[in-house]
């Protein structure tokens, strides 16, 4: 039998714990409960074992966890009765159609917490990363990330390598050398990516404006939707450790299941990017001093094309 507290010990003396077998519930469990609803999702990656070590580990405890399967590519039910003693609520949603990206934002409108945290499923974050959201998001009415992108000045290709690199576009990872995450201070950035906080009232913002397409891009309509219906922007954290990290295990990111590899993925998002700009008034950080023409008493941007190969 493993307790809580046994479990609690392995992951912070950095020990791997890739199972809990018999896991018991511990009333000892002083940790502060989070008004927090977090939203995994399974398709076909095999992280969701390390995702609710990871969630067990917190400083904090999570008040529920929802997890959404897409079709029938992982067995995961012997993985989630092993976990279900050690969480307030642990609750799985089965679908046989993938919903993809957009699937677990529109079940997020049933969330009945004050906060909604959605994590990727190549995610895993360190142990103290879900309290520091909770913190920030209050400190700073902000969605919280781990890692972001800012948008240059009139390019909607942000994603798309050039002779430069992702300098200053990419934030909180793609760091030479570091297998997590990583950032030097708390940094506003156009949209998220990976790991998304918020408090739930702000998905009704989000489903106000129908989405550019269903196949790629909900983490730019979620920033973008908030800043422009709510002026909420969106921040990746400072991560300089492994318990502050918001993903500890970034390579997961690189399989072939990764969307960035989707021979459309840059034109589908270079199209959602100038939807949000031209026909609902979003305002890349980078673009806010070249506004140019009226609609009442708004500026509206307007974008010259960069013919594509």
């Amino acid at each position: 039998m493993i307790n809580f507290k046994t479990f609690l010990f392995k992951r912070s003396s950095g020990k791997s714990l890739n199972s809990v077998e018999n896991a018991e519930p511990v009333s000892e469990d002083n940790r502060e409960i989070v008004d927090v609803t977090i939203i995994l999702n399974i398709w076909r990656r095999k992280y969701l074992n390390e995702q609710l070590a990871s969630l067990a580990g917190q400083s904090v405890r999570p008040k529920s966890i929802w997890i959404i399967q897409y079709e029938n590519h992982i067995i995961s039910q012997e993985v989630i009765d092993r976990y279900k003693a050690l969480f307030v609520e642990l609750v799985t949603i089965r679908s046989e159609k993938n919903l993809k990206y957009f699937g677990r934002f529109s079940i997020a409108i049933n969330v009945d917490t004050k906060y909604t945290w959605l994590v990727d499923d190549d995610v895993i974050p360190g142990s103290e990363w879900l309290e520091r959201c909770v913190n920030k998001c209050e400190s700073l009415n902000s969605i919280i990330s781990c890692t972001g992108r800012i948008i240059p000045k009139d390019n909607c290709r942000p994603e798309e390598r050039t002779a430069t690199g992702y300098q200053g576009i990419y934030y909180g990872d793609l760091i030479p050398g570091r297998l997590r995450n990583y950032m030097e201070e708390d940094t506003r950035v156009d949209y998220a990516c990976n790991s998304y906080f918020f408090k739930s009232e702000w998905i009704s913002a989000y489903w106000s404006v129908w989405p550019k397409t269903f196949l790629s891009g909900e983490d730019i309509h979620l920033c973008a939707t908030l800043k422009s219906a709510l002026d909420v922007g969106t921040t990746v954290l400072k991560q300089v450790g492994e318990s502050d990290s918001g993903n500890i295990k970034r390579p997961y990111g690189w399989d072939r299941n990764a969307s960035w590899r989707g021979s459309d993925f840059i034109d589908l998002r270079e199209e959602i990017i100038r939807y949000h700009i031209e026909e609902h008034n979003w305002r890349p950080l980078n673009w806010l001093a070249e506004c140019s023409g009226t609609v009442g008493d708004e500026n509206v941007i307007s974008i010259e094309r960069t013919p594509t190969a």
